[in-house]
C-alpha cells in the first residue's frame, strides 16, 4: 500500500473513530446540569480527568507521574454512577462500564472480557473505564474464603496497573474501607472523591432542581426540604416520581367524577401539588431506612414538657455547634462533645434525643445497642465502623445510641474478649483518629453503673446528664402539652389529678387509656372528647398496674 493510500486509510479510520466517540458521548444521558449541591466534587473530578490527558507533558518535564485512577465513594443512592457518567460527558470522553463478571475467564477462554473492553477503550482513547461497586467484589483478601474471589481482586489490580496513559479508570464504592488496600495505593485508585448525604441547603437545591423539571403548582420547597432529612439524590428523585404518580391518580379520579356528573366540566391542567408531595412522602422509604438506620421523627423540643435545664445543656452541646460552628472554633472548641443521658426507664431520654435532632436540622441516625451485636466474630466491630462512616458521609449528623450499656459494659477479667473488642472499636471511632468532623454522639442508658469507665472520660462523653423522673408540677406541664393537641374538655382540671411518681412514659399511657375509655363511652354519631372522668379512671388503672408490678 502506497504512503498516500495509507494516509487516506488512517484519516478515514480516525474520522470514523471520532464520529463513534462523539456518538457515544451524545448517548450519555447524564449531565451535571441535573445535579446540585456537589460543586466542589465536580471541580475535583474534572481536574482529575483533564490534567493527565491535556497536560501530561508538564508531568514529564518535572519527572512525576500524574495521579492514577479515581475512586468515588459515598452512601447508597447519592449518585456515584451518575456523577461518573456526567463527568465523562463534561470532559467529552467515552465511558466503558465493566463488571465483576468481565474479570472472570469463561471456560476454555484464554482471556476474560475485561481485556476486550480495554482493547475497545484503547481504540477510542482518550477514554474512561468505569468499574461500578468495586467494594462488592474487591473486598480485603484476608476476609475472603473463596480462592476465586481472591483471584478476582488480583486480576482487577493487574488490570488497573496495566492501563495505558490515555485510558483512565473510575471506580465507585459505597464503603471505601471495605476495598482491599492494594487497590488504593499509588498508581491505582489513588485519588478519592467523597459524595456525602446532602446538607439541608444542598437538599433544598436538589429538591428545587428536580421538581422544577416537572409541571407543578405552588410547591413549598422549604417544607419539602424539612420533611426529607437524611434523603439522598435517589430518594428525592423517587419522591418526585411518586408525587407524579399521585397527581395522575388524582386526575383519573377527577375525570371519573366529571364523567359521572351531569353535563360534565372542563378538565383542569394537571400539575403536581403540595398534597401530592405529602402523599408521596408517606410512601417513599429513604435509602437510610432501607439500610436499617432511623431518620429523625417529627418530635420537636416544644413537644417535650419540662426538663428545661437538660434542654439548655443539649442546646449548647449539639444545637448551637451544628448551627454556628464558626463561633465555637473562635474560642477553641473544634470537635463535637458527646452527650450521655442516664436515668430510670420512661423519663424521656429517647424522646429528648429525637427532639434535639429536629432543632439542629442535622441528619439523624438512631440505633439500639443490641442491633449492633452479631454472633459472628468481627461483624459487630464492622457494624460500628460502618455506622460512623455513614455518619461522616452525612455531616452534620447526630448518632443516637439507645441502650448503649448493651455494647459498652465494663471491661474486666470476667468480660469476654468479644465485649472488649466492641468497646475498643467504639472508643476508636469516638476519639476520631481520622477526624470525626461534625458528627455528634448522643447516648442513653438506664444503667450508667455498668458502663465502661473509659467511655465517660473527657473527649468522649463530655456532658453526662441525669434525667430524673418529673416533679408533680413538671408532670402537669407534660400532660398539658400532650393534651393541647387533642380533643379535650375545656373544664378539665389537671391539678386535681394525683400524678406524683409517674414518668413521661406513664403519662403517655394515661392519655391512651383515657382515650380508650372516651371512645367506648361516646356514640359513633358524636365526636369523642376526653373529660375529667376519663383521665381519673385511666389514672386509677395505671396506679393499680404500678402497684401490682411493685409487689
Amino acid at each position: 500500500m502506497s504512503s498516500y493510500n495509507k494516509r487516506i486509510r488512517e484519516n478515514y479510520l480516525s474520522t470514523r473513530v471520532n464520529d463513534e466517540r462523539e456518538k457515544m458521548t451524545l448517548q450519555n444521558i447524564y449531565t451535571f446540569d441535573k445535579m446540585a449541591g456537589i460543586d466542589q466534587q465536580k471541580k475535583e473530578i474534572m481536574e482529575a480527568l483533564k490534567m493527565p490527558l491535556e497536560h501530561y507533558k508538564y508531568y514529564e518535564q518535572i519527572g512525576v507521574e500524574p495521579a492514577g485512577g479515581i475512586l468515588i465513594h459515598g452512601p447508597c443512592g447519592c449518585g456515584k454512577t451518575a456523577f461518573a457518567n456526567a463527568a465523562a460527558k463534561e470532559a467529552g470522553l467515552p465511558i466503558f462500564p465493566i463488571t465483576r463478571g468481565d474479570f472472570i475467564s469463561k471456560s476454555g477462554a484464554s482471556e476474560d472480557n475485561a481485556s476486550a473492553v480495554l482493547e475497545k477503550a484503547v481504540s477510542f482513547s482518550p477514554a474512561i473505564i468505569l468499574i461500578d461497586d468495586i467494594d462488592r467484589f474487591c473486598m480485603k483478601r484476608e476476609g475472603l474464603d473463596n480462592e476465586s474471589d481472591k483471584r478476582v481482586v488480583l486480576r482487577v489490580v493487574e488490570f488497573i496497573s496495566a492501563l495505558p496513559k490515555k485510558v483512565l479508570v473510575i471506580a465507585t464504592a459505597t464503603s471505601a474501607d471495605d476495598i482491599d488496600p492494594i487497590l488504593r495505593r499509588s498508581g491505582r485508585l489513588e485519588r478519592e472523591i467523597k459524595l456525602m448525604v446532602p446538607t439541608e441547603n444542598e437538599r433544598k437545591l436538589i429538591v428545587q432542581k428536580l421538581f422544577s423539571a416537572t409541571v407543578n403548582k405552588n410547591l413549598d420547597y422549604e417544607k419539602i426540604t424539612k420533611a426529607t432529612p437524611g434523603y439522598v439524590g435517589a430518594d428525592i428523585k423517587l419522591l418526585v416520581t411518586e408525587a407524579g404518580h399521585s397527581a395522575v391518580r388524582r386526575a383519573v379520579r377527577e375525570k371519573e367524577n366529571i364523567s359521572a356528573s351531569a353535563g360534565g366540566q372542563r378538565e383542569s391542567l394537571l400539575a403536581i401539588t403540595q398534597d401530592d408531595v405529602c402523599e408521596a412522602l408517606a410512601k417513599v422509604q429513604p435509602v437510610a431506612k432501607k439500610e436499617g438506620f432511623t431518620t429523625a421523627s417529627d418530635i420537636s423540643l416544644d413537644d417535650v414538657g419540662a426538663m428545661e435545664h437538660i434542654k439548655k445543656v443539649l442546646e449548647m452541646a449539639i444545637v448551637q455547634p451544628s448551627l454556628y460552628p464558626e463561633r465555637f472554633i473562635k474560642v477553641g472548641i473544634q470537635r463535637p462533645a458527646g452527650v450521655l443521658l442516664y436515668g430510670p426507664p420512661g423519663t424521656g431520654k429517647t424522646m429528648l434525643a429525637r427532639a434535639i435532632s429536629n432543632k439542629t436540622h442535622c441528619n439523624f441516625i438512631s440505633v439500639k445497642g443490641p442491633e449492633l451485636i452479631s454472633m459472628y466474630y468481627g461483624e459487630s466491630e464492622r457494624a460500628i465502623r460502618k455506622l460512623f462512616a455513614r455518619a461522616k458521609a452525612s455531616q452534620p449528623c447526630v448518632i443516637f445510641f439507645d441502650e448503649i450499656d448493651s455494647i459498652c459494659r465494663k471491661r474486666d477479667a470476667g468480660a469476654s474478649k468479644f465485649g472488649d473488642t466492641l468497646v475498643n472499636q467504639l472508643l476508636i471511632e469516638m476519639d476520631g483518629l481520622e477526624g470525626r468532623g461534625a458528627v455528634y454522639v448522643l447516648g442513653a442508658t438506664n444503667r450508667i453503673d455498668i458502663l465502661d469507665r473509659a467511655l465517660l472520660r473527657p473527649g468522649r462523653f463530655d456532658n453526662i446528664i441525669e434525667v430524673l423522673p418529673p416533679t408533680p408540677l413538671e408532670l402537669i406541664e407534660i400532660l398539658s402539652k400532650k393534651l393541647s393537641k387533642l380533643a379535650v374538655d375545656k373544664n378539665v382540671n389537671l391539678e386535681a389529678l394525683y400524678l406524683e411518681g409517674l414518668t413521661g412514659a406513664e403519662i403517655d399511657l394515661l392519655i391512651r387509656e383515657a382515650g380508650n375509655v372516651c371512645l367506648q363511652e361516646t356514640p359513633l354519631d358524636s365526636d369523642p372528647v376526653i373529660g375529667q372522668a376519663h383521665l381519673e379512671y385511666a389514672l386509677e388503672k395505671i396506679r393499680d398496674k404500678i402497684y401490682t408490678l411493685q409487689k
